[in-house]
């Protein structure tokens, strides 16, 4: 897949999760919140949840060897 293919189709996904946050230096996968595989949200770490991981996403979500936090691409 086309890095510019990858990046959009990754960057959808992102946009749709709620630990996706806009800051001045771009998007990314907001670490003040926890996730549960029902993507519920948590400001406190709670068994089954997982913390955002604070990744830029303009970056990672171009890197093909890169994962979601929580498996989502």
């Amino acid at each position: 897949m086309e890095i510019e293919a990858l990046f959009n189709k990754r960057m959808t996904i992102c946009k749709n999760c709620p630990l996706y946050k806009e800051t001045d230096i771009g998007p990314v996968c907001d670490d003040e919140k926890w996730i549960n595989t029902d993507k519920r949200i948590s400001r406190f770490p709670k068994i089954g949840y997982i913390r955002g991981c604070g990744c830029k996403l303009n970056f990672k979500a171009k890197n093909p060897a890169s994962h979601c936090v929580i498996r989502l691409w």
